[in-house]
């Protein structure tokens, strides 16, 4: 339990406002029942939608890679168009302040989770803190290679695994990028993170709380 001090009209006038950003991943126009898809369930999306904005003619223009997440995630990030990303967004160079840069020098703690396919450099300048990492674009999802934040930055630890164990007298050996699985627990149902009963967190989404300071 957090107890805060109780605040005065003017102190409450002035404080800034706690910021969560979900990005979902490569999600389609069409999977959200509030505009239209009676097949699909999306109950909290649809009351975003009923309390906020929603754009229908808007449209990803990443076509220049095949993972299209990636200049859209750094798009958001930096507030930069397709074409002044540094290779669609592969990686974001010190020189391009991104959304939590600019937040933490403001005050805030930023903290992030899930999907990072833009450099693992980048991630520590604009996250503070987070956990259940995931670098790079697709993964298995009932397996999927994770971070711990790493403070340095570095994410350098790997993981052996047989890619194909059926296969008689197979030992071949892959590495992993991440330094721990969750196994046989789909990224749907949050990986390893603490969550209240009945709520879930996707782990191949990118999340974005900022405190205010």
């Amino acid at each position: 339990m957090q107890v805060e001090p109780k605040r005065t009209q003017t102190s409450m006038s002035q404080a800034k406002p706690n910021i969560l950003l979900f990005f979902t991943d490569d999600q389609r126009f069409d999977t959200i029942r509030a505009l239209g898809n009676s097949a699909i369930h999306t109950p909290n999306i649809d009351r975003l939608i009923a309390r906020g904005t929603t754009f229908t003619h808007a449209h990803i223009p990443c076509g220049t890679h095949g993972a299209i997440c990636m200049p859209s995630r750094a798009m958001l990030h930096t507030g930069r168009s397709l074409f002044h990303l540094q290779d669609s967004g592969s990686s974001i160079p010190a020189e391009h302040t991104m959304l939590g840069e600019a937040l933490r020098g403001q005050g805030y703690r930023t903290w992030g989770t899930g999907k990072w396919h833009n450099g693992r450099e980048s991630f520590n300048r604009g996250f503070a803190d987070g956990d259940e990492i995931m670098f790079g674009g697709m993964a298995d999802h009932w397996n999927v290679p994770v971070y711990h934040y790493d403070p340095s930055g570095a994410y350098d630890t790997r993981l052996a695994y047989i890619p194909n164990p059926p296969a008689f007298g197979n030992n071949e050996i892959a590495w992993r990028e991440c330094d721990h699985i969750h196994a046989g627990r789909h990224s749907s149902d949050g990986g390893g993170l603490h969550r209240p009963p009945g709520r879930r967190r996707a782990v191949l989404r990118v999340r974005l709380p900022a405190r205010a300071p």
